[in-house]
């Protein structure tokens, strides 16, 4: 708390808060770039496969998990994770599909068509531990 009131004081509102600004407006002035060149973009959603589900990793660890996201939200663009196939170790593999500022329904049609022809059914399973 007490970091917090520190940073958001008026010397540091400059400091911190205005930089920030600043940087989010370069990524979303570099994607903006970006899609005069194309319609959407497809990434990794992350460094690797999916996580077993008795992984134990450390809190840094898994921070670092979203790091392939972090850059869409701050630009508030839309993206959508899609499993795209399995890795040999046999857990699934993400796909992230990126679109220009309120071309959500784009980039959900094509999400929609790489799990249709990945052969992959998203619907749960198991619903509330049942």
């Amino acid at each position: 708390m007490l970091i917090g009131t520190a940073v958001l004081s008026s010397e540091s509102y400059e400091v911190y808060f205005m930089q920030a600004a600043r940087v989010r407006r370069m990524i979303a002035d570099s994607f903006a770039s970006a899609f005069n060149n194309c319609y959407l973009i497809i990434c990794p959603s992350g460094a690797g496969t999916a996580l077993p589900l008795d992984s134990d990793l450390t809190p840094l660890e898994y921070y670092a998990l979203d790091l392939f996201t972090v850059a869409m939200n701050l630009a508030g663009i839309p993206a959508v994770s899609v499993p795209c196939g399995l890795a040999q170790n046999g857990l699934p593999l993400g796909m992230q599909v990126v679109g220009k500022r309120f071309d959500d329904m784009r980039v959900l049609q094509l999400a929609k068509h790489i799990e249709t022809a990945a052969g992959i059914d998203n619907r749960p399973t198991k619903i509330l531990g049942e």
